[in-house]
């Protein structure tokens, strides 16, 4: 894993305490995602040098900036490759560790693997195959909706969620996760999936693929909670825009390197740019912390002591969006 480098950029001598704070986070850190890849922290006090250094190195450097506007920061950009470029602009005041330990993961992934859409059908071959594999191990696939002839996992919530996935630098998919939207809001790649699903020649995977009959929301995972509906009817009322985040799936030889909450993230981003306000999921009360580090919290009153095809506690969480003029379609 190749080292990361950390620029400190401050503007008033108020900010020296947080840069202080930061290298001593980066030396000291307990955090096992950002624990011995930090290899050196450099400060500077002029914006152009740090911006003309870290664009040197963008792929394995971090700039944190204290007491700058971003603007300020853009500007100096314009004309240049920014994308592999991490920034963190904060406050004197705010709390660095969460917004810098996100930048030190996105780094870190960048080096063995890429997050992108899906796209073709190879991809989508990929990603059924992945999630049959994954939660046909964990048990999490009811005996109603296996496919051991295709061994796909799919369902007809398929038909309405954007997909991303996690690739490694040969192709290989070693991750996912989607976001689910309402029933009759079908994605342009549904028809893609329909082509793909009917090659199988597998009745139950088509089967799967189908909306049950009398089906009052999309969201059956979500059934298990028995103040769920109320929870879905008053989003409904309200006019919010809401998805589901879903299948968050990391092959078993990537896991322990915060790919998972990457790819969360990257559903969050997503998610903003499609105007969405309102995310929500379920999960195993065990990876509370997990989606708490990226914005959720657990809705109140909704436990429940099983969920899916699982018989574990579990609990349900929502992300409120603040979505900004430019992250319009």
């Amino acid at each position: 894993m190749t080292a990361i480098n950390i620029m400190a950029l401050c503007q008033r001598p108020e900010g020296r305490e947080t840069l202080r704070k930061i290298r001593q986070w980066c030396r000291e850190t307990s955090d096992s995602q950002c624990r011995g890849i930090i290899q050196r922290v450099d400060e500077t006090w002029n914006l152009s040098s740090a911006l003309d250094s870290i664009l040197k190195r963008p792929d394995e450097s971090i700039l944190v900036t204290v007491g700058f506007e971003r603007s300020q920061i853009d500007s100096r950009l314009q004309g240049n490759d920014t994308r592999q470029l991490e920034i963190v602009p904060l406050s004197a005041e705010q709390d660095y560790v969460p917004a810098l330990r996100k930048s030190i993961l996105k780094l870190r992934t960048r080096q063995y693997a890429s997050i992108r859409p899906l796209e073709s059908a190879a991809d989508f071959r990929a990603y059924f195959a992945l999630r049959y594999r994954v939660w046909k191990s964990l048990n999490y696939i009811p005996p109603e909706k296996q496919c051991p002839e295709s061994q796909w996992e799919i369902d007809y919530t398929d038909r309405t969620a954007f997909p991303i996935g996690a690739f490694s630098k040969t192709g290989e998919l070693i991750g996912c996760a989607r976001l689910v939207r309402g029933l009759g809001q079908e994605v342009p790649c549904a028809g893609l999936i329909h082509a793909i699903v009917a090659e199988k020649n597998d009745p139950k995977l088509m089967a799967n693929l189908r909306y049950p009959a009398g089906l009052v929301h999309p969201f059956d995972v979500l059934e298990s909670f028995v103040k769920f509906r109320d929870y879905y009817r008053a989003l409904v009322k309200n006019n919010r825009r809401k998805a589901e985040v879903s299948r968050v799936i990391v092959q078993p030889e990537f896991r322990t390197r915060g790919l998972g909450e990457v790819l969360v993230d990257s559903l969050i981003s997503l998610a903003a740019i499609k105007q969405i306000e309102v995310l929500f999921l379920a999960c195993r009360k065990e990876h509370q912390r997990f989606y708490q580090r990226c914005g959720f919290r657990v809705i109140e009153g909704m436990e429940c002591e099983s969920f899916v095809n699982v018989n574990v506690p579990s609990i349900a969480m929502d992300c409120q969006l603040r979505l900004r003029a430019k992250d319009a379609i």
